[in-house]
This record gives structure tokens, sequence and C-alpha cells, in this order.
């Protein structure tokens, strides 16, 4: 996912400034990828499990608590597009899909989870 994000960032530029990052706070809560835009903010979490559970969004809530104009994302291995608690589920292989350095953080997420943009 790392190398396929930073494609996206590195094919941006031009266009739009778009970087990468991590997250990381003192009490070790993680998120695994932030793609920080002009327009979005995106927490992403990736998890190698066809299910999603509860558990795992904690981390993804805290950084939407700290940063309240980010959206947070996780990508797993299912099938099924759920919301949980306002975090976005997609299966990795939907948002690899229209992962497009023509749309911008934001409208990459409406693609995956199919508004037209």
């Amino acid at each position: 996912m790392f190398q396929c994000l930073k494609g996206y960032v590195d094919y941006r530029k031009p266009t739009e400034s778009c970087e990468l990052f991590f997250w990381r706070t003192q009490a070790d809560s993680e998120v695994d990828f932030v793609l920080y835009g002009e327009k979005a903010i995106l927490g992403i979490e990736v998890k190698n499990s066809g299910r999603v559970q509860k558990n795992d969004l904690r981390h993804l809530k805290t950084f939407c608590t700290d940063y309240a104009a980010s959206q947070g994302i996780l990508l797993y291995r299912g099938h099924e597009i759920l919301e949980i608690d306002g975090i976005k589920c997609l299966p990795c292989e939907m948002l690899l899909k229209v992962l497009d350095p023509h749309y911008s953080p934001g409208e990459v997420v409406a693609n995956a989870l199919g508004f037209s943009v």
C-alpha cells in the first residue's frame, strides 16, 4: 500500500501539493498513512484482515478527533463498503482501482465509494 500511495503523491506534485506521512502519539496511537493535501487530510489505516472490528478503528477515531478537518479510512481485505462510527471502511482493491493522480485525495475516496466527481 505504501508504494501505491507514494506513487500517487509523487505524480500529484505538479497538480496539487500532496504529502504522505504517518501519525503517532506519545501514547502509541498510530495511523499507518496520512495523505495531506490542499483540499483534504485523510488518515488511512490498513488491516490485513477480511473483517473489520470496532477495535480496529480506535486510532483513526483519535486521529479524526485531533484533526477535525480530516477523514478516516480503514482499508481491509474484505468485499464490502462499511461505515462504522463515522469511519469509512473500504476494500483495499476498491481504493487501488481509483487511485488516480488526476484526482485529489478527497475525490479518490469519493470515486472508491462510487460517487462521481
